[in-house]
């Protein structure tokens, strides 16, 4: 029986296998990876990894498609939140405190794997780190706007608090 290819066909095929070797290779050098799940879907040209970094039992969900690493993945999920919902403000506060704290307008400069700023030198680990950047940020961002209501509220001007945090 022989068996005849599309161009296009092949290149796809070879893309997706491209991005699965580069996947596996990657997880494969992570040090203190527990992965959970390792799914690939050859019918919608998916693969999907879910994994967590000892210590720490935090859950990364991250979709891959097979331009993998040419664009970044499909979907990026920290502990089941929406890594693009993750790098939105909730209010005009968050906003200012974010600005304060790092100079820049919005995460999506901030991020090194945000869609603009994607580079092919990116990998499961940066996308690791990123998210932590992330986090520690908000968490700064959440106590910047604490002291700041502190500030208003019960402090005169002339005590600069967001200092002494």
């Amino acid at each position: 029986m022989e068996y005849f290819y599309h161009q296009a066909d092949l290149q796809e095929s070879r893309g997706f296998f491209l991005a699965k070797k580069r996947v596996k290779n990657e997880i494969r050098h992570i040090k203190d990876i527990n992965v959970y799940s390792f799914n690939i879907d050859d019918q919608a040209q998916e693969i999907e990894v879910i994994f967590s970094i000892r210590p720490s039992t935090k859950k990364y969900t991250i979709v891959f498609d097979p331009t993998y690493p040419l664009s970044p993945p499909i979907k990026f999920f920290f502990e089941d939140n929406d890594y693009e919902r993750m790098l939105r403000f909730p209010s005009d506060r968050f906003f200012k405190a974010f600005k304060e704290i790092t100079g820049c307008d919005c995460f999506c400069l901030y991020s090194d794997i945000s869609k603009d700023n994607w580079m092919i030198t990116n990998t499961i680990d940066t996308m690791v780190f990123e998210s932590k950047k992330v986090v520690a940020t908000k968490k700064r961002m959440i106590e910047q706007v604490l002291a700041n209501t502190i500030k208003t509220k019960y402090l005169i001007d002339d005590i600069n608090l967001s200092q002494w945090i």
